[in-house]
């Protein structure tokens, strides 16, 4: 188990559960006492929907959380610098293009990595050999795909990236997504 120190705070008992990390500020015993962040060994999967990403352009902004989640890079083909390039590009129609269908939803997974830490969270076993990769691993095997796949390949690795996008839907956020409250930095990352 990873743990990282963060400032102490005297408080009695707190639990704070975040994006995989439970956040555990206890009373001092001593002047070396300090809240430490511990990582769960099966943390909670957040993830929103590229609906979710569409429509709250102030989140992927930063306005929300004080970090700004552009750029987003596809592949080594397409690069999204800023919010409005990021609606453009999860409003383009698909029109059954399957490169595009891909990159829908890869965008919408790379913007819940960077929101919500899932990076390392594992979810599914792409390649069949028994292990499943972590969402780092299948970004990485979706921007190839995204370059260079099969319509085959990109429909399939669509499909895994839509049911991961869809599946931390119901885990409560940490942040305010309609960006009318003071932003709340990121969770610290779990290794």
């Amino acid at each position: 188990m990873m743990r990282h120190v963060i400032p102490s705070v005297i408080v009695a008992m707190s639990f704070t559960m975040v994006a995989g990390c439970v956040t555990s500020i206890e009373e001092p015993t001593d002047e070396a006492s300090q809240g430490v962040v511990q990582c769960e060994d099966n943390p909670p999967l957040v993830t929103r929907t590229q609906g979710f990403w569409q429509n709250h352009s102030c989140v992927v902004k930063g306005d929300a959380t004080g970090v700004p989640l552009v750029p987003i890079a596809l592949g080594a083909s397409v690069s999204l610098d800023k919010p409005s390039a990021v609606y453009a590009y999860l409003d383009a129609p698909t029109q059954g293009n399957k490169q595009l269908i891909l990159g829908h939803q890869l965008v919408a997974s790379k913007l819940n990595a960077k929101a919500f830490g899932i990076g390392n969270v594992e979810f599914a076993d792409y390649n069949a050999d028994g292990v499943l990769e972590t969402v780092n691993q299948l970004l990485d095997i979706a921007d190839g795909l995204y370059d260079a796949g099969s319509s085959t390949d990109r429909v399939k690795m669509a499909t895994i990236l839509d049911k991961l996008n869809n599946t931390g839907t119901e885990e409560e956020l940490y942040f305010d997504p309609t960006c009318k409250s003071a932003p709340v930095l990121p969770p610290p990352a779990c290794e």
